[in-house]
């Protein structure tokens, strides 16, 4: 099937040369359409089929919690930064579990970053309640918590805070852009460090690292096209 279950946790999880039958119920001849929008063919559907199989608690449940995909695939981080990514792609605050179409999309949205789209979507979890394209003070703050909840006792998380602050403070407008915070994201890797574990993790699982990587180049003009930007928003919609 090409899952590797050990401890209870999915090892990585590389394309098989083989399908399964009988499990096209996860998937239309419409929604292969979508997903090959997404530059990925059905051999590619039935290895997420494999993923998702894992991840559903059983076999009436039709969605996977995200408290799942936090366990089964050994993502050292809490539910709360999981349903943060997930609801920061679909732009929408949800606790619901995934249905197969949700996982395959979001997924897909979310592995295929570039380094700097990573870094970018970072700025955004890290930016509660912000003016778009900005971080003031008091969104760095809810940002913070968002992503890592009581973080007083982390020094090294404090140390990142202490140094956004402060470019903050000596900006004329009281706020820091995405430019500058790119920039500066090397001295702050206790603040991205969940969101940056959650991405190499699902990466490593799902596929494997390389799968993602040749596909980044690709998924940049992907996401520029009508047809993909009107699939998203369908979905984000849906996902409520």
């Amino acid at each position: 099937m090409g899952v590797c279950v050990s401890n209870s946790k999915v090892a990585i999880i590389q394309p098989s040369t083989q399908y399964s039958k009988g499990r096209d119920v996860f998937y239309t001849v419409e929604t292969l359409k979508e997903y090959e929008l997404l530059g990925l063919s059905e051999m590619d559907v039935e290895h997420f089929v494999d993923v998702f199989l894992v991840l559903k608690p059983d076999e009436v449940t039709v969605t996977v919690p995200i408290k799942n995909i936090v366990y089964l695939l050994d993502i050292e981080s809490s539910s709360h930064v999981m349903a943060l990514v997930f609801n920061k792609l679909a732009s929408v605050k949800s606790n619901a579990g995934l249905t197969f179409r949700e996982f395959v999309v979001f997924s897909w949205k979310f592995l295929s970053m570039s380094n700097t789209e990573l870094i970018d979507f970072a700025f955004d979890c890290l930016s509660v309640g912000a003016e778009s394209g900005l971080m003031t003070n008091k969104s760095l703050l809810a940002g913070v918590i968002a992503v890592h909840g009581d973080y007083s006792q982390n020094y090294s998380c404090e140390s990142s805070i202490y140094h956004l602050m402060k470019l903050i403070n000596e900006s004329e407008n009281g706020s820091l852009d995405r430019s500058v915070f790119r920039d500066t994201v090397r001295h702050i890797a206790a603040l991205v460090m969940p969101i940056f574990n959650a991405y190499s993790k699902m990466r490593e699982a799902i596929f494997g690292i390389r799968f993602w990587q040749l596909r980044e180049v690709q998924a940049v003009r992907i996401k520029r096209e009508p047809a993909v930007v009107d699939l998203m928003s369908r979905i984000q919609q849906s996902w409520i």
